[in-house]
């Protein structure tokens, strides 16, 4: 049996179907299944868009066909970006997601925002160096160093931020140091002149 090829313009789109416009016939179809490389207990949705250049395969009659997929033409050109060796998914607002097997390098850049959550460990390795940058970091939980910590700016920390170090300067309303507090402490045997006193008493 032959099945008629056929390039149209989808005109009307829902979760897996779409209904495609085809001009030299002047005929648009009803609701066509859209190609997709799973459909059972794994999911995949990435609808078309209204205007989309596609092509099909259908019936004489075109009475039932199937939508296999976006295809290129003159006014809709293949991305610029494109290349050997390159995985790209390029979206209308910006947001691009690569992979260029020539440099081994995965790039994700986001126009919005972006959340990873999962229901359990996280793990990020890597052989050199690991970089955040944002204007405000910020670790809710309990923060386990393994290593050396190393930092510039200054360190704060309780109430308000009323605990500081900047590497130099140890600042805070109340230091202890065992059972003797910084601020409030006597020295035991005080002696006047240039002796040297005793212990500080708790």
């Amino acid at each position: 049996m032959h099945l008629p090829f056929k390039y149209g313009i989808v005109s009307e789109v829902k979760p897996g179907y779409a209904k495609v416009f085809f001009k030299e016939d002047n005929v648009s179809t009803d609701w066509w299944p859209v190609l997709r490389r799973v459909s059972m207990t794994d999911k995949e949705s990435w609808p078309l868009n209204i205007q989309e250049h596609v092509a099909c395969v259908c019936d004489e009659l075109m009475e039932e066909g199937i939508v296999l997929g976006a295809v290129h033409n003159d006014e809709d050109l293949p991305d610029p970006g494109a290349g050997p060796g390159k995985f790209r998914q390029v979206f209308e607002d910006g947001t691009m997601i690569e992979y260029d097997k020539s440099t081994h390098e995965l790039m994700a850049s986001v126009r919005g925002k972006a959340t990873v959550t999962a229901d359990g460990d996280i793990s990020v390795v890597s052989q050199t160096k690991i970089q955040l940058t944002a204007p405000q970091i910020e670790a809710v939980g309990n923060l386990a160093v393994v290593g050396n910590l190393a930092f510039s700016g200054t360190l704060s920390g309780g109430d308000g931020g009323a605990v500081s170090f900047d590497g130099t300067t140890l600042k805070a309303p109340q230091v202890e140091a065992g059972t003797v507090e910084l601020s409030t402490h006597i020295h035991s045997g005080v002696t006047f002149g240039g002796g040297t006193s005793g212990p500080p008493v708790p």
